[in-house]
């Protein structure tokens, strides 16, 4: 009896195991997918959200002559901002270039397109590493999805197989008891049946 209570406790404590094991590692997953997507909204989406104001603040100041402070400061800061807001390859460059060819749009020697254009470059820069960042989110939850599966049939299986083993020997002894009785109901009264 202590046999099957030990192996029982046992089977028990590697089941809670393997769940504890699956969730450990779901929960791992959803911080790590929650991080990156911190990341992609933190830094990104304020870059595209700073290079959109400053192309609608560029048209403004185009439609107005360039020549509104008011609209050259919102350019200005936007720009400000988002050369303290670098997070890819190649955004520091296209940045200072924005901030040179808005300078030189005020002179006069940058024409309006060109300045838009360089903001809009920053603009799709960053846009294109928030569709980088779903889809690496997408094939990290496919990932996640496909391990869960594979870890929760692994522990059914498991769990399936302690069971019957479990079963075979609780009844093991039941079966030899009555193998016992079908014998001394036959006639064969020397069957000694051991009790443990």
């Amino acid at each position: 009896m202590n046999n099957l209570r030990r192996q029982l406790l046992y089977s028990h404590l590697l089941l809670i195991g393997l769940m504890l094991l699956l969730l450990a590692g779901a929960v791992a997953r959803f911080f790590h997918l929650g991080r990156s997507i911190d990341r992609v909204l933190d830094a990104n989406v304020k870059s595209v959200l700073l290079m959109q104001r400053a192309k609608d603040e560029l048209g403004e100041l185009e439609r107005l002559g360039g020549k509104d402070p008011e609209t050259v400061r919102a350019v200005s800061d936007a720009i400000d901002a988002e050369l303290g807001n670098l997070t890819e390859l190649g955004e520091r460059e296209l940045a200072e270039q924005l901030r040179d060819d808005f300078a030189a749009y005020q002179q006069g020697k940058r024409s309006h397109q060109e300045v838009t254009d360089r903001a809009q470059a920053i603009l799709e820069l960053n846009l294109s590493a928030i569709r980088q960042a779903d889809a690496r989110a997408k094939a990290e939850a496919r990932q996640s999805a496909i391990l869960g599966i594979g870890i929760t049939a692994f522990a059914s299986l498991l769990a399936l197989w302690l069971v019957r083993r479990t079963i075979r020997e609780a009844l093991l002894p039941l079966v030899s008891l009555a193998r016992q009785a079908q014998e001394i109901g036959a006639g064969r009264l020397n069957q000694r049946i051991i009790v443990h």
